[in-house]
């Protein structure tokens, strides 16, 4: 009867052992499996976004993705990047306090080329330079060893600007389609949405690795 006794608890032990090491092996391969991800927000912030209060959400949007990465996945990185008629970096400070390019041309078709070795003292800002945004992308995710990379572009329109060369080509209504065959030669996957039916989680625009 001592000897039973005296069994019970060495047994009760080594279940307890082998329940512990199941637990943390378990929690070994969930982590194992969780790599960093390294994101760029594109924040449109030409003159047609200040209608209807769409700069203000696309915003909301950038600022709420800031913070979830901060928070939640402290290993990934986010880049947002405001393009207009060019396309510029946003840090925290700077995107809380951005607003979208005032409209300063009314007429109701423009064609214009601007020589960016010499460009004139006025050029307007309020364009959709697409394109020169995926290109601030790109080399900010080319320089990332993240596992992961995507791009979320927020944006209520089609493209109106675009680069040839050294020349910057400005053109409203919608320009022709070779924007798009330029597109599909840099090799970004992306499906675009209107900001009011943006739904932002990973995984929804991404550029190979």
């Amino acid at each position: 009867m001592h000897r039973e006794a005296s069994q019970e608890p060495a047994s009760r032990e080594r279940s307890d052992r082998s329940c512990a090491l199941r637990k943390k092996t378990s929690l070994s391969t969930k982590t194992e499996y969780q790599t960093s991800c390294a994101t760029v927000v594109l924040i449109d912030m030409s003159g047609s976004m200040a209608r209807y209060g769409k700069y203000y959400h696309a915003k909301k949007v950038a600022l709420a993705l800031q913070g979830l990465v901060r928070s939640r996945y402290p290993e990934d990185s986010l880049k947002v990047i405001g393009f207009y008629t060019y396309a510029t970096p946003l840090t925290e400070r700077t995107l809380l306090h951005s607003a979208p390019k005032p409209v300063s041309i009314f007429d109701s078709r423009v064609f214009l080329r601007v020589d960016l070795d010499n460009p004139p003292e006025f050029v307007p800002q309020h364009f959709t330079n697409i394109q020169a945004g995926l290109k601030f992308a790109r080399q900010h995710l080319q320089r990332q060893a993240a596992a992961n990379k995507q791009i979320i572009c927020i944006t209520d329109g089609e493209p109106t600007a675009h680069l040839e060369g050294r020349e910057l080509v400005l053109m409203y209504p919608r320009a022709n389609a070779r924007r798009a065959a330029r597109c599909k030669r840099c090799k970004l996957y992306c499906r675009g949405h209107p900001v009011e039916h943006l739904r932002a989680h990973r995984g929804l625009f991404s550029t190979p690795a």
